[in-house]
């Protein structure tokens, strides 16, 4: 499971810096009530205005594993009366959905792992063209965008290992706490290579 943003191998992972929000169904219905959305008659889960949640992921199609996993999620989330319809559609569809036309209500896309503190300027800046929540943005939407731009630049910037550490255990944290992006599993593999 992904439940730390940076990898391992980032010089800046803390493995206590984690993400708060796992696996647990009868948390998301509390939550979930706290805004208004409670199971009808019929066990759906509506808003407050009687709307049945249903919403759908769209992701590459040549991802099989990636469906596999989408799939995994429409059960999960059936058995709690919400629906997600699981939309395979080809990449580059898909990148333009995220980039040019922001049709899309759901998306699964490998962005990589944070090998590096900055990685990733495009999508966690807020000015960033991947910054898929709300993108090109001239000046930060929101205070936690505004404070992950001035973290994401001064840790960069930050030379001293000891007060970059502050820098980025705070950006961890935030990006954590507001969950605009949720990373779901770290792949493991193994590559063998030959000389003929």
């Amino acid at each position: 499971p992904a439940l730390w943003f940076f990898a391992n191998a980032n010089p800046f992972f803390d493995e206590s810096i984690r993400q708060e929000f796992t696996f647990n169904p009868e948390r998301g219905i509390k939550l979930l009530a706290e805004i208004g959305i409670k199971p009808d008659a019929n066990g759906k889960m509506v808003d407050s205005q009687g709307n049945v949640i249903e919403f759908t992921i769209n992701l590459g199609s040549d991802r099989k594993i990636a469906i596999d996993t989408a799939n995994i999620f429409a059960d999960e989330l059936k058995k709690a009366g919400i629906t997600l319809n699981v939309k395979p559609i080809d990449f580059q569809k898909l990148v333009d959905s995220l980039i040019k036309t922001y049709d899309w209500q759901l998306a699964m896309v490998s962005l990589g792992e944070n090998y590096w503190p900055s990685s990733g300027s495009n999508v966690w800046q807020s000015s960033g063209n991947f910054h898929l929540w709300n993108p090109l943005q001239e000046k930060p939407a929101t205070d936690w965008e505004a404070r992950i731009d001035h973290l994401y630049q001064t840790g960069d910037a930050t030379r001293d290992k000891t007060a970059a550490k502050k820098i980025w255990d705070e950006y961890q944290r935030l990006i954590l706490d507001q969950i605009p992006l949720m990373y779901t599993v770290y792949q493991s593999e193994f590559l063998a290579v030959h000389n003929k």
